[in-house]
């Protein structure tokens, strides 16, 4: 028996002695939540995506989690103030009445520090006032679904807020046009689909400007409403989408649309979480959304039959859709 105790501790201690560095003390460990992804445990710790999966290399694919998971994270350092001579102005003329934030050094903001700094043009849900709820669909338009999703729309009379990718709204101008004549809103969603976390001003004025030009060109309306790709932001590009007038809105209900295998999941992604004034994220484009279209009439169905009333982006967050 003793023989077998001391075996047991020396083999404790050399697997202890072969655990990769990443576990030591210094990282934090976190127990994914239900409802939780990669992006928003993330945002909840002040690191990236792509920094979680480095310490979890067991992680085959970034949307492959689980509830009670868990996961090794950062440790979060303190953020360090630029030094005097090394600060800069990211914009020279910045409007008066929005004042651009110049970002630590060496430190990343996340979507809660946002919404503190930017509470007027930050947005990730509405007000509980009324209840009203927006659907939002990303990654338009395409020759496929986006035309399929504004006739269901249409047989339920139910305006949405579509926002668009302008590469892809250069390919099918068409497909916006009926967007924009069937009553729905045209927001932007960036040129190419980046992580605008890794972009500069920059980087990000360009992929605001650019889809704002292809939606312009092909309907005349120029957008005011932004969603980052991944919902992901850093300070920098916050700052400039804030200076350029952009009202920057994420989303509050997640139906997880592009990754799930049923319509029954979408449903209870969704129909469990809205709530007064809520934001649902859906996609018009990207992937097989066979099941988004299955899901999407009793998604309206039932949300009317709770007496929730669906409006569009700019209603929900009183804010312009459109510069005039």
């Amino acid at each position: 028996m003793i023989r077998y105790i001391t075996l047991v501790i020396i083999l404790t201690i050399l697997c202890l002695s072969l655990l990769p560095a990443h576990f030591a003390l210094a990282e934090q460990v976190y127990r994914v939540e239900s409802g939780d992804s990669l992006n928003q445990i993330a945002w909840k710790n002040g690191t990236t995506t792509e920094a979680i999966l480095l310490l979890n290399p067991f992680i085959e694919h970034s949307n492959y989690i689980y509830t009670g998971q868990i996961l090794i994270l950062p440790e979060q350092a303190p953020p360090q103030e630029p030094a005097v001579e090394q600060e800069q102005e990211i914009f020279q003329e910045p409007l008066p009445e929005q004042p651009v934030i110049k970002p630590k050094k060496n430190y990343w903001y996340n979507v809660y520090q946002l919404l503190d700094l930017f509470p007027t043009s930050y947005f990730l849900t509405g007000k509980p006032d009324q209840k009203l709820v927006a659907l939002t669909f990303d990654d338009g338009p395409d020759g496929i679904y986006t035309a399929q999703i504004i006739e269901i729309l249409a047989q339920y009379n139910i305006k949405a807020t579509f926002f668009l990718i302008g590469s892809l709204v250069d390919k099918h101008p068409s497909v916006i046009i009926d967007i924009v004549n069937s009553g729905h809103l045209a927001a932007n969603h960036s040129w190419s689909h980046p992580n605008l976390r890794l972009k500069n001003a920059d980087e990000v004025k360009h992929e605001l400007m650019g889809t704002t030009e292809a939606i312009k060109n092909a309907t005349g309306l120029e957008p005011l409403l932004f969603r980052p790709p991944y919902g992901e932001m850093s300070l920098e590009g916050m700052s400039q989408a804030n200076h350029l007038g952009y009202t920057v809105a994420g989303w509050s209900v997640d139906s997880k649309d592009w990754q799930v295998s049923t319509a029954n999941e979408i449903l209870v992604n969704t129909l469990t979480n809205t709530k007064r004034g809520s934001i649902i994220l859906l996609h018009s484009a990207g992937s097989n959304l066979d099941d988004t279209l299955e899901a999407l009439p009793e998604l309206i169905y039932t949300l009317k039959a709770q007496g929730f009333e669906f409006v569009t982006l700019d209603n929900l967050l009183d804010r312009s859709a459109y510069r005039y």
